[in-house]
């Protein structure tokens, strides 16, 4: 994973990676990691050979990839891995900063992950949008809110 951007929040910071598939050069995942500020984020080699998107979907009919997770998992399935970094943009409206990832699926789906800080928080807020841009019906099974990755980014390990 590689650094896309760092943003300041207060005493914290929203860190967004990306990497592309070697099997699939054109299609990048994103991933959010968040730090104290005072940290200084270093590209550190991990366990996994890959990130986890800061998107996780689960649409009717995709394939599982069948992880273990104390159980069945629903994360970075196909649904997840056909998702493709688009565009991001941070806009601050008032006392609001706005962080607006999206991420689209050539079937014409779209995620706009939002990461919300307001200024003195000690917090922060998330939410998935998906549109629908297809002729066809679609079934979601899961959408997530948020998806925080490397929980302890200073391990290499799980």
């Amino acid at each position: 994973m590689k650094l896309w951007k760092n943003y300041l929040l207060g005493d914290m910071q929203a860190i967004y990676l990306t990497e592309t598939d070697p099997d699939y050069p054109d299609r990048k995942n994103m991933e959010l990691l968040l730090l104290p500020s005072e940290v200084v984020y270093k590209d550190e080699p991990v366990e996994k050979p890959y990130g986890d998107s800061l998107v996780q979907l689960k649409i009717a009919g995709d394939t599982n990839l069948g992880g273990y997770a104390g159980g069945r998992t629903m994360r970075q399935g196909q649904s997840v891995t056909n998702l493709q970094f688009k565009t991001q943009t941070c806009e601050k409206r008032g006392e609001i900063t706005d962080i607006c990832t999206t991420l689209v699926d050539e079937r014409g789906y779209e995620a706009a992950h939002h990461l919300l800080y307001a200024d003195g928080d000690k917090s922060l807020r998330s939410y998935t949008v998906f549109t629908n841009n297809s002729k066809e019906t679609v079934s979601l099974e899961m959408l997530s809110s948020f998806s925080v990755n490397r929980i302890s980014p200073f391990m290499g390990n799980d």
